[in-house]
C-alpha cells in the first residue's frame, strides 16, 4: 500500500456516519412531535366531547 493512499476511508465513514446520526436525530424530532400532536387533538376532542355532553344533558 502506497504511503499516499492510507487512511482514504476515514473521510468517507465520518460522513456515512453523521449523515446516520442527522437521520436519527430528525427521526426522533419528528416522532416526538406527531406524538405531541396527537395528544393535544386527544385533549381537544375530549374538551369538545365533555362541552356537547354537557351541553345535551342540560337541554
Amino acid at each position: 500500500m502506497k504511503q499516499t493512499q492510507r487512511g482514504q476511508v476515514m473521510p468517507v465513514l465520518l460522513l456515512v456516519v453523521l449523515a446516520v446520526l442527522i437521520v436519527a436525530v430528525v427521526s426522533y424530532n419528528s416522532s416526538r412531535a406527531t406524538v405531541s400532536k396527537m395528544e393535544l387533538i386527544n385533549a381537544a376532542d375530549g374538551a369538545a366531547y365533555s362541552g356537547a355532553l354537557q351541553t345535551a344533558r342540560s337541554m
